[in-house]
């Protein structure tokens, strides 16, 4: 019987030492996604963990006179006293988010460099995933196509 069985578990076992460059891929094929849930976070006032953008200068909810400051720098989005900050002021950070590194089993979302360093030296890891977001890109998106790959491929040529 093991004669039988051998090539299956062989097979299985190349598919498991691919399984984290699969998963680079997955991950590669759907940043822009991933990257659209960072910025949803950030335009809604939120940082990795998700509370709000808090900082030893400000609770993370914008002054009455912001509005007054974004006036004068023509800004559009409304500084609303008493919403949170939304990340949108000249758009620099929030347009240049992208797909940074893709390790074995991390990856990176990025923005313009000086920006990046910038805004976590004031207000902490903001870049990554929330823990509700990351769930959804392990179960909605990884996984299933983890899965996927592992059905298509156990009896490739076995049978």
């Amino acid at each position: 019987m093991s004669t039988i069985v051998n090539p299956f578990i062989k097979r299985l076992t190349v598919i498991e030492d691919n399984l984290p460059e699969i998963a680079k891929k997955i991950i590669q094929d759907n940043a822009p996604e991933i990257v659209l849930l960072v910025k949803g976070q950030l335009s809604h006032g939120f940082n990795s963990s998700g509370g709000f953008l808090k900082w030893s200068g400000g609770d993370g909810f914008y002054a009455p006179n912001t509005q007054d400051f974004a006036d004068r720098d023509n800004i559009s989005t409304p500084k609303v006293a008493g919403q949170p900050y939304n990340f949108s002021w000249t758009g620099e950070t929030l347009d240049n988010l992208a797909m940074g590194v893709i390790g074995k089993s991390t990856f990176d979302i990025t923005t313009v460099a000086s920006k990046k360093a910038l805004l976590e030296s004031i207000y902490g890891e903001i870049f990554d995933l929330t823990e509700e977001h990351n769930d959804y890109v392990n179960n909605e998106i990884l996984l299933p196509q983890l899965y996927e790959y592992i059905l298509n491929n156990m009896t490739l040529g076995l049978i």
